[in-house]
């Protein structure tokens, strides 16, 4: 008996926790495809990839996920095919073999110091010109919530290398976790823009090596 109460209770917060994943996404105006092949996507790779990782506290897991949905529905906004990307790495980082060292370019050490490597020795590339478009829409887009630059921010912190009083003195944050809150936001889209970046590159290497095959045989 106790274990049917147990069965039942994880079918009610699994219901709970889907249904608000799809109300969240129709909040955030995603169309019912993109929000079932988000979904769809974060579950069979979590499944797929070794031993789930979950919060002991329900509260948290419903929470963590719920958090993980809205950056989705966010990037959806912006590019689909980002998003449907991301939706496949945050699933298999929720699980036993995701090394979350290796999924994101700074390891822990000192928070942005690799991602501030990446950007000065890549500053002229065409691929940092092209996020720094993306952070133009994104003071478009967030402009209203989140009161800041994004664009300006990331110059100051990864560009030009302020110390955080020096960032307060030249924008109008108010407090260091205001600038930490808006550096996650900056760093995860740029690795998140990055490892999209190389998805498409290998792809691309793969098929002119699959029609070079091609042309040998005949």
């Amino acid at each position: 008996m106790e274990k049917v109460n147990i069965n039942l209770a994880t079918y009610i917060f699994n219901f709970l926790e889907l249904t608000s994943i799809v109300i969240l996404g129709i909040i955030n105006k995603i169309s019912i495809e993109i929000i079932v092949a988000l979904m769809i996507i974060f579950i069979f790779v979590r499944q797929n990839n070794g031993k789930q990782m979950h919060y002991k506290s329900p509260i948290l897991c419903f929470f963590s996920t719920l958090l993980i949905f809205v950056f989705l529905y966010k990037l959806a906004n912006l590019s689909e095919v980002i998003s449907l990307c991301v939706s496949a790495i945050a699933g298999y980082t929720f699980t036993g073999n995701a090394d979350v060292k290796q999924v994101y370019l700074y390891n822990g050490t000192s928070k942005y110091k690799e991602m501030k490597q990446y950007v000065k020795e890549h500053k002229e590339s065409k691929e940092l010109k092209d996020f720094e478009k993306i952070l133009m829409k994104f003071n478009d887009i967030y402009n209203d919530r989140y009161k800041f630059d994004f664009l300006e921010l990331y110059r100051l912190e990864f560009l030009e290398d302020l110390k955080y009083k020096e960032i307060l003195d030249n924008t109008n944050l108010k407090d260091n976790r205001q600038i930490t809150d808006a550096l996650d936001i900056i760093t995860i889209s740029l690795n998140t823009f990055i490892e999209t970046k190389n998805v498409e590159k290998n792809k691309l290497k793969y098929f002119r090596k699959l029609r070079k095959k091609q042309s040998d045989i005949k």
